[in-house]
């Protein structure tokens, strides 16, 4: 890899970071507010946003953290699969494997789209 295109990696894997970080705390502030807000009005708005959001981020942000983690990997040039006491990706990438799995089985599951069309 040349140096701009570990550039490029690393501006994409920070732009993905700070967008989910970005959906997650608009999140959490729709939860806030659906709990705390006196406004009976505004507490079904914040949880009818609540309820949309929720799923979203879900989906969004395992599928995301999984490329994220991959592009991050890619980047270490394989390096950061080995331990060496202070950086070890591979944990990151087998967490965000598992929720990755779910939305994927997830998605065959609901009949949108056929194993074939994940896999090729």
């Amino acid at each position: 890899m040349s140096p701009s295109d570990v550039r490029r990696n690393l501006l994409i894997m920070k732009t993905f970071s700070e967008g989910m970080r970005g959906l997650l705390f608009f999140t959490a502030r729709c939860a806030d507010l659906c709990r705390a807000s006196e406004d009976e009005d505004e507490r079904t708005r914040y949880g009818h946003m609540l309820e949309l959001l929720t799923p979203i981020c879900k989906a969004y942000c395992s599928d995301w953290g999984f490329r994220v983690t991959e592009i991050g990997i890619q980047v270490l040039g394989g390096y950061g699969a080995f331990y060496d006491g202070k950086l070890h990706i591979m944990n990151f990438f087998t967490d965000t494997y598992l929720p990755h799995a779910h939305t994927i089985a997830d998605t065959i599951l609901s009949g949108n789209r056929s194993p074939l069309d994940i896999v090729f």
